[in-house]
């Protein structure tokens, strides 16, 4: 809660494109060029001068396991002027580090927690190119807390959700690593 940190990425990174990165998680990871720490209140200033989220048609996917959410997401990559977020995990990270009581439900229930959800929506839609939509697959475990805190930070973000039933994938799973 004392300091934010964030990455640079080389410019080859390309990190939201699908078709090299299909999880935005792992170009994240070898193109970091520096890791810079700047102070919470610095950056939280920062942002609240950024209105620019407000331009942003943001559609937010909650998914299951095996739901087609990938396919989902190239379709949304296809379309012009449309940016996917592809399974981030920088929020999965933010809460593991940040929680420090060991009773995670409260802390997923706490203001700062809140606060940690805006600025991690906030600190994404700023990569947008001005006018840009985004298509946002999710961060699996937190659905719970972070679906009611964008619903009252950001009214018109939409939310749909995605249910597949995973053994269509998983049988053809099984029998290519268990021929018989």
């Amino acid at each position: 809660d004392q300091d934010v940190r964030l990455i640079e990425l080389c410019q080859e990174a390309d990190a939201v494109n699908l078709n090299k990165n299909p999880l935005l998680a792992m170009a994240q990871v070898k193109p970091t060029r520096k890791i810079i720490v700047m102070p919470t209140a610095a950056y939280d200033e920062l942002l609240e001068k950024d209105k620019s989220e407000c331009e942003h048609n943001v559609v937010w996917m909650f998914h299951t396991a095996r739901c087609g959410s990938k396919l989902l997401c190239q379709m949304f990559y296809t379309l012009p002027d449309w940016t996917v977020f592809a399974t981030t995990q920088t929020m999965v990270y933010s809460v593991l580090h940040a929680q420090s009581t060991t009773v995670m439900t409260t802390f997923l229930q706490s203001k700062f927690f809140e606060d940690l959800v805006v600025t991690y929506i906030k600190s994404h839609l700023k990569l947008l190119p001005k006018g840009n939509s985004v298509f946002w697959k999710t961060f699996a475990f937190l659905d719970e807390y972070t679906i009611p805190i964008i619903h009252k930070k950001f009214p018109k973000h939409k939310i749909m959700f995605s249910y597949g039933n995973p053994f269509a994938s998983a049988k053809p799973f099984h029998n290519y690593v268990s021929p018989q």
